[in-house]
C-alpha cells in the first residue's frame, strides 16, 4: 500500500480502493456483521443485542436506538445511544440472515 494518508496519531486512512480489497478477504457470511459493525460503529454486545432485538432497528428512520439496558457500559450516563445517518443500503436483515 501507498502511504496516502495518514492523521496525526499515526493511522493509516485507507482509500476506498483499499477498503474493497481489505473486504474482499472477509468470507462472505462475515461480511453483513463487518459492516454493520464498520458504518455503526457498535461494540460487539450491543451489536449482538440488536440481532435479538429488532425492535431497536426503526426501519422507517432508518436508524438504531439502543435503549440503556442495551450499551452495558460500567461508566453509561447515557439514557439511550442513537445511530443516525445509516447508508441506504443499510438494513436490520443484513445482520439477522446474511
Amino acid at each position: 500500500m501507498d502511504n496516502g494518508l495518514v492523521t496525526s496519531d499515526g493511522t493509516k486512512v485507507l482509500t476506498v480502493a483499499e477498503y474493497d480489497q481489505f473486504v474482499n478477504f472477509i468470507p462472505m457470511k462475515f461480511r453483513p456483521i463487518f459492516e454493520v459493525n464498520t458504518i455503526t460503529g457498535l461494540r460487539y454486545v450491543e451489536l449482538q443485542r440488536l440481532h435479538d432485538l429488532e425492535e431497536w432497528y426503526y426501519t422507517e428512520r432508518n436508524q438504531i436506538i439502543l435503549p440503556k439496558e442495551a450499551q452495558k457500559k460500567v461508566k453509561q450516563k447515557l439514557v439511550k445511544r442513537t445511530i443516525d445517518k445509516l447508508v441506504h443500503r443499510f438494513r436490520i436483515s443484513s445482520i439477522n440472515h446474511g
